[in-house]
This record gives C-alpha cells, sequence and structure tokens, in this order.
C-alpha cells in the first residue's frame, strides 16, 4: 500500500513538473504585435531665428559704352570779322560766308541755319534777322538755300532810311563780326521738332556745348 502511494506521488510530482514547465514554456513566447496607434498632433512651430549677418558687398559693374555724341553733326563757325566784299555800298552792304563743312544740297535742303551778330560797343550776342543795338537804324539780315545764287550765306546791312550807314555799323575795326550754327535736320531731335530760332544764342550754345 505505501509503495503504491509512493509510487502514485511520484508520477504526481513528475507530471507536475512537466506542467510547469509546459506552462513555463508558453508564457516566454512573443505575443503578436498589437495595431499601431494614432500619430500625435503636431508641435507648434518654434520662433523665428535671429537675422543673419549682412553679406559682403558685390564688386562694381563694368562701365558701358559710351554714347553717342548729341551735336556730333553741329557746325558752329569761328567769329568772321566783318568784310563786305560781296557788295559795298553806302547803304546797303554784304558778306558772303562759305560753308565748307556740309554740302550745298545739306545746306540748303536738310538744315536750321542760324547767324549772329557782334557789335560796336557792347558785349551782347544778337540774333539775324534784326538791328541788335541799332533799333530803328539798320536792319541785319541773312539768306541762303534755294533761292540764294551762291554757294554759302550771304549777311547783309541795309540802312532803314536809305541813309549812308555810319561805320560803328559795319567796320570790323569797331568790332563787327559775325558767325554761323548750322543744325542739320535730325541732330539733337527728340521725338518733338525743336525751333530753334525761339532759342537764345546760350540756350543753343549751351544745348550742343558749342563754346561761345
Amino acid at each position: 500500500m505505501n509503495t503504491t502511494i509512493k509510487n502514485f506521488s511520484k508520477v504526481l510530482l513528475v507530471a507536475i513538473t512537466i506542467l510547469s514547465i509546459s506552462i513555463i514554456s508558453s508564457c516566454s513566447k512573443d505575443g503578436e504585435n498589437g495595431i499601431n496607434g494614432t500619430d500625435g498632433t503636431n508641435g507648434i512651430n518654434g520662433a523665428v531665428g535671429a537675422t543673419g549677418a549682412t553679406g559682403t558687398t558685390g564688386s562694381n559693374g563694368t562701365n558701358g559704352t559710351n554714347g553717342t555724341n548729341g551735336n556730333a553733326n553741329v557746325i558752329a563757325s569761328v567769329w568772321y570779322p566783318a568784310n563786305w566784299g560781296y557788295q559795298n555800298l553806302s547803304n546797303t552792304k554784304g558778306m558772303l560766308i562759305h560753308v565748307p563743312e556740309v554740302s550745298q544740297t545739306v545746306l540748303k535742303n536738310n538744315s536750321n541755319v542760324m547767324v549772329y551778330a557782334k557789335q560796336y560797343g557792347t558785349s551782347s550776342v544778337f540774333p539775324l534777322p534784326g538791328s541788335g543795338r541799332w533799333t530803328n537804324i539798320v536792319t541785319y539780315n541773312y539768306e541762303f538755300g534755294n533761292n540764294a545764287p551762291y554757294d554759302g550765306i550771304i549777311i547783309t546791312l541795309t540802312s532803314n532810311d536809305g541813309s549812308v550807314l555810319s561805320d560803328l555799323t559795319y567796320d570790323p575795326i569797331r568790332g563787327n563780326a559775325f558767325r554761323y550754327i548750322v543744325i542739320p535736320s535730325g541732330s539733337g531731335r527728340g521725338v518733338t521738332p525743336i525751333d530753334y530760332s525761339k532759342m537764345s544764342y546760350h540756350e543753343i550754345c549751351t544745348k550742343f556745348s558749342i563754346p561761345e
């Protein structure tokens, strides 16, 4: 009887041992992966960083090419002392000035021609036609173009009442001298044509960089 009980106890002990081992072995296995959790909310933006240091100044660009000179075609003569070789009467005089810088076709048909006078007793420059400082006494005028029977510009001096001219009005020794400025059509013009006759001598010289 005791032997049977002992044997049963041993068998029971072995069974319990085997069962414990099985349970322990089963518990040691990894379980299946769980489902993914939901994404967390975005964090708030960080503060703006400090402004970076100013970069170094770039090198200067190369200079552009020079533009075309605006007075490239404008012609300004020297001051010619009065010389009345074309006509020399007591009450009428004429002076012919050739313009070698341009052809007669350009001078007569495609140019703005202005003539100016220096007179006795004043430093002023007077545009022609006109009397200058000799108002109501004499008239200075000039001609050129298709109606002129000569090449160049002719300057005339006439006594208004037909009397004998005073040497103050014509003598080169008295400082009487003349100058022309020729502006070929298109020179210095923009979109709107310029009426040069409304510009003073100083304005013309300034516009075209002409020494006075």
